[in-house]
């Protein structure tokens, strides 16, 4: 009988620190919300190649609304061979953009390319998201009625807001997917 109380008691002691646990989890913790910035959209301009040193731009079409935590993200590429990293950038108080956070360099191939991140990359919300790319620009919506770009030769890590490279040019076919706490 002595044994059974002992049994109920070190039961009754494991569902209830569960329990607290079970709230104090659900307390701390909100549920993730799926996001995607981006977009696939068609027809495709005909491809351009880039500089010698690759291209950085940063597409204003692709601002962040809300945080997000980025796992993957996928990009049409026009071209077989080409290299590419998504790079999130932020304007400072100075009036240059800089790279918050990037990727490790993806190898892309001709058509739709899904592309997973071994660890997430954060982007708040204004954020702008942009790419580095090496050997050809990736697919473009040929419409251009975005809102354009800025960029420049080279991987670059910050540009200046108030550059002269900057055109109507836009509408990169790639979208970032992730998450975000609400």
């Amino acid at each position: 009988m002595q044994k059974i109380k002992m049994s109920i008691v070190v039961i009754s002691t494991a569902l209830a620190f569960l329990f607290i646990e079970h709230v104090f989890f659900q307390s701390i913790h909100k549920p993730l919300k799926y996001l995607a910035v981006g977009n696939l959209d068609y027809p495709i301009r005909q491809k351009d190649a880039v500089p010698d040193g690759g291209l950085s731009i940063i597409d204003f079409d692709k601002s962040v609304d809300a945080d997000i935590q980025i796992n993957s993200l996928k990009i049409l590429s026009n071209d077989d061979k080409n290299e590419v990293r998504l790079k999130i950038w932020r304007l400072m108080d100075n009036g240059n953009y800089k790279v918050i956070a990037q990727t490790n360099a993806f190898s892309l191939t001709l058509g739709t390319n899904v592309l997973y991140l071994k660890d997430f990359i954060i982007a708040k919300k204004g954020d702008i998201l942009g790419l580095y790319m090496k050997n050809s620009e990736i697919a473009r919506s040929s419409k251009n009625l975005g809102k354009g770009r800025i960029y420049s030769i080279g991987d670059q890590d910050k540009i200046q807001k108030n550059t002269t490279l900057k055109d109507h040019y836009s509408g990169y076919l790639f979208v970032v997917y992730g998450m975000s706490p609400d």
